[in-house]
């Protein structure tokens, strides 16, 4: 197997999970701390938004990179179904991530109307990459044919 294959057999498994670690961590822990703790010191929660929003940015560039190096890995591993579901997976994941980063991050940072939908769309992308993200951990980059040949 060659360097750079057995560099990314670790590295993008890797990435990937610290991506879907991350989206877990802001989603579900930062941003409702802050959320909850902002109301008791300010009387507007644009404060939290100002506080937290650059965090998500940050997880969806991340995990560009991360998706990037998954897509590189896949591209070395012979052509298969069970590899095929995975690209389209962790495609989706990449395209959401963009998506956020280029259209709707910066709507909800500039507080463009409607609000409310832009951050249902931000979390249903969000959503798409976390439940992707635990699919790819649970089920590997490469489909189990391919993992043996390319420890051999």
């Amino acid at each position: 197997m060659s360097f750079l294959r057995r560099f990314l057999a670790v590295l993008a498994p890797a990435a990937i999970a610290l991506w879907t670690g991350a989206v877990l961590t802001i989603a579900f822990l930062a941003a409702p701390l802050v959320f909850q703790a902002v109301p008791d010191l300010v009387p507007s929660k644009d404060i939290a938004g100002r506080i937290i929003g650059p965090a998500f940015g940050h997880v969806d560039t991340g995990g560009i990179a991360a998706a990037i190096l998954g897509l590189l890995y896949m591209g070395l591993q012979p052509r298969s179904r069970g590899l095929l579901w995975r690209r389209v997976l962790l495609t989706s994941m990449l395209a959401a991530a963009i998506a956020d980063v280029v259209y709707i991050a910066p709507a909800i940072t500039a507080r463009q109307e409607p609000l409310g939908t832009y951050h249902a769309v931000s979390v249903g992308l969000w959503m798409l990459i976390l439940l992707g993200g635990l699919t790819l951990m649970a089920c590997g980059l490469a489909p189990d044919g391919e993992k043996s040949q390319t420890t051999a």
